[in-house]
């Protein structure tokens, strides 16, 4: 009961992190944060929803068949992807304001990007030669965004 617990807990905390920043920049301040969305974003959108929709499946698959190569290198990806397809959502909502809209300054000063980006490359490069350590890095990106973004909680407010 406990690994199952587990699992569903990680998946849970890696969900509320990816979301976490959706939310910020999409639904509740989107109408502060954005002047326009075109269909640029509407397709970014759904690319960063088609591979969340993967994390589900993909940790299943390592509940059941354990912490192997083939199995961390495939959460790693899809991790990688997830956070590569809101950086392009991220950008086609940049693209598709005027300099003076507000998610152009709240978007100007983050670091945990690219921090995120570069372990899960780091993570998925490590899985060839120890699984364990790619795991520990996933987790430790996890944590990293337990502590929700402040630049896009601070338009709502």
């Amino acid at each position: 009961m406990l690994p199952r617990f587990y699992r569903w807990s990680s998946t849970y905390n890696t969900l509320r992190a990816m979301r976490s920043r959706r939310p910020s920049l999409y639904h509740r301040s989107l109408p502060k944060a954005s002047k326009r969305v075109n269909g640029q974003v509407l397709l970014a959108n759904l690319f960063f929803l088609f591979w969340l929709s993967l994390i589900p499946f993909v940790v299943r698959w390592v509940g059941e068949a354990g912490i192997t190569r083939d199995t961390v290198l495939a959460f790693g990806v899809i991790m990688l992807l997830c956070t590569l397809s809101f950086a392009l959502l991220l950008g086609a909502l940049l693209k598709a304001n005027d300099e003076d809209a507000p998610i152009r300054r709240a978007a100007k000063r983050g670091r945990k990007g690219l921090i995120t980006i570069t372990a899960y490359l780091a993570a998925i490069v490590l899985t060839f030669f120890w699984p364990y350590a790619a795991v520990a890095i996933f987790i430790a990106v996890a944590m990293m965004w337990l502590v929700p973004d402040k630049r896009f909680e601070a338009l709502i407010q």
